[in-house]
């Protein structure tokens, strides 16, 4: 009995370290993400959507499991919420043009260091399309400069 507890608690609290340690670190406004991004000269991936938004809790769920890869050492991630008319202000301002027809959340940016809009797509996708967004937006990114 006690050896069944201990192989319990033993793989939960596995599990609860496993889960937290996935957690990535995230900026929550564009300013900082600019700012950090200018500095380690670095790309900014930019999420902008809701928590209500089963949509952008799944591209978290998969930026966090590391199956869309985003190198800490390319990128700096900031998750923008639209419901922030603040943010949505400066979101819009910034890359309303690569949205224009973008209907369903997530909207996601890649930018420049200076936050200069490389790519954009919509909607929730599958990380082998995250993925390919990322490598087509790196390589514009590179060929911009």
């Amino acid at each position: 009995m006690i050896k069944h507890l201990i192989a319990s608690f033993v793989i939960l609290l596995a599990l609860t370290t496993t889960s937290a340690a996935a957690e990535r670190k995230m900026l929550t406004d564009l300013p900082t993400a600019i700012e950090t991004a200018t500095k380690g000269d670095k790309l900014i991936f930019i999420t902008y959507g809701r928590e209500a938004c089963g949509n952008c809790r799944s591209l978290k769920k998969l930026i966090n499991e590391r199956k869309v890869k985003l190198f800490d050492s390319e990128f700096v991630l900031v998750d923008l919420d639209c419901d922030d008319k603040t943010v949505s202000r400066e979101f819009y301002d910034k890359y309303r043009a690569l949205l224009k027809d973008a209907k369903t959340l997530p909207f996601v940016v890649v930018a420049k260091a200076d936050g200069t809009p490389v790519s954009a797509i919509s909607s929730y996708k599958d990380a082998n399309a995250y993925n390919k967004f990322i490598i087509d937006a790196k390589k514009k990114a590179k060929t911009a400069k």
